[in-house]
């Protein structure tokens, strides 16, 4: 998957209301998101950086900043969606500012969704302390978001429309944020922003149990910056439980220096990384992260459930609750940076308190953290697809007779059927459309059901979709062959 978008036009402005700044960083169109990414694209997008106001860690009025993703269409309401993003640099490394994996959100903005990205507590234009992987403002940094978004996209961007449904996914550290995003909409806001499905891809669910375990082990873990972050973090967080712990408290004294010019942000998470692995070589020779750590600590974090890191830890785990809408867990069990064995332990446990159509899903034993992102978002859109719906701007359902279209395929025959009142509109056609945008087959419809010969079509992913009235209908279906 290739890592950059092409901006054909750039526009900047910025617009003001009584909640939020929206301005526009970046407008790019389908052919160039389906030529970077390899998917069959539908719409433009424009990308928006939003600044809106959010509670600080500590609790007091502040602001945060995010990206806002609109497919260009005047003419359609979009579900939203929600993608949070992983593990960054740098307080500027974030999707508002076009980093940060922002391409991912933007991709599936081109599929038909109406995409949220937010930057977090502590990063972005929200100063202090990023609380990593603090479930809690993960959580309600992305609600008020939603708030500003469903409030103002109206009078900021005239005839830009949303639909009642809400998507949520996020990747690694996103996976974690989207996560404990769901758990708060389902228990807290649900008639608010009741959650259509989600898809976890790659996330620590389990800190307490799962990632200490897989982190603190003799086995050698090239991420050991992860776990000083983790308690800059929790410090942040817990200043109460954490009263009597200082970094000096936690590390060894030969990794204070550093581990406090990242907290300071002097240095970033990957001079950061590169310098607790240089001084673990020198004084063990080994890169195990549990020899970052003073003794005591790492007895406390594999034994002692009630010592205050333990307890932190304990709070920012997602798992233990039970989803009432369609989710999934993505994940790939050759991960090097975020074991596989949080999306099995949250399988189970969900299940046993009564979760919903909830499944972790394997996509690449060999497959480690980077490899991953494209199987887990490839299969991510597919179940989205199932769900998503985009209505007219009047609120009827716009694309009735693609959602009405099925399609089976039988080895080299795609059997198609559509509904009745598709073939009343102005020139109906069919269209499949191949991985790179390009419309392979585009034939007239002079019935409601009719079979596709694919024996010149090469293996891959393909999107079908009609076409009336010079306009192809939101909704595509996709498919292997």
């Amino acid at each position: 998957m290739k890592q950059f978008i092409i901006a054909l036009g750039f526009v900047f402005f910025t617009i003001s209301n009584v909640t939020g700044q929206w301005e526009l960083v970046e407008t790019v169109d389908a052919y160039t998101i389906a030529a970077n990414f390899g998917v069959p694209a539908a719409f433009d997008v424009e990308a928006y950086k939003v600044e809106y106001p959010t509670t600080n860690i500590d609790g007091t009025p502040g602001v945060a900043s995010g990206l806002l993703c609109v497919p260009i269409n005047n003419d359609s309401r979009f579900p939203m969606m929600i993608y949070q993003h992983g593990t960054v640099n740098d307080r500027n490394d974030v999707p508002s500012n076009l980093a940060g994996g922002y391409q991912l959100g933007q991709l599936f903005c081109s599929l038909g969704f109406t995409v949220l990205m937010p930057d977090y507590l502590g990063l972005g234009v929200n100063p202090g302390v990023h609380p990593y992987v603090h479930a809690d403002s993960e959580a309600w940094v992305s609600l008020d978001m939603m708030r500003e978004v469903r409030d103002n996209l109206g009078e900021n961007i005239p005839e830009r429309y949303l639909n009642d449904q809400v998507f949520i996914s996020g990747y690694s550290q996103g996976g974690h944020a989207s996560m404990a995003l769901q758990r708060l909409l389902e228990a807290e806001h649900a008639d608010e922003f009741p959650v259509t499905a989600a898809s976890h891809m790659s996330g620590p669910y389990s800190i307490s149990e799962a990632m200490i375990d897989f982190t603190l082990g003799e086995e050698e873990y090239n991420f050991f910056a992860y776990l000083a972050s983790a308690t800059i973090s929790a410090k942040a967080a817990f200043p109460t439980l954490l009263a009597d712990f200082e970094i000096e408290d936690v590390f060894k004294p030969q990794y204070v220096d550093l581990i406090n010019d990242f907290a300071d942000e002097v240095i970033d998470l990957n001079t950061l990384n590169a310098g607790l692995g240089a001084g673990l070589l020198d004084d063990v020779g080994v890169l195990t992260p549990k020899d970052l750590l003073l003794p005591g600590i790492v007895d406390a974090l594999k034994d002692d459930p009630t010592h205050p890191l333990s307890q932190a830890m304990q709070m920012n785990d997602v798992f233990d609750w039970a989803p009432q809408v369609p989710t999934r867990m993505m994940y790939c069990s050759g991960d090097d940076q975020v074991t596989f064995e949080n999306a099995i332990l949250a399988e189970e446990v969900m299940l046993a308190n009564g979760a919903v159509d909830l499944e972790a899903q394997e996509h690449g034993a060999t497959l480690d953290h980077g490899g991953c992102v494209v199987p887990a978002t490839t299969a991510t859109a597919f179940f989205f697809f199932a769900f998503r719906q985009v209505l007219s701007s009047t609120g009827e359902l716009l694309d009735n007779p693609l959602a009405q279209m099925s399609a089976a395929q039988f080895e080299n025959d795609l059997h198609v059927i559509v509904d009745p009142a598709m073939l009343d509109l102005n020139n109906p056609q069919f269209i499949l459309t191949d991985i790179n945008g390009r419309h392979l087959i585009v034939d007239g419809l002079d019935r409601d059901q009719f079979t596709v010969d694919l024996s010149e079509i090469n293996s891959g992913i393909y999107a079908i979709s009609l076409m009336a009235n010079g306009q192809i209908l939101e909704t595509q279906k996709l498919f292997i062959k």
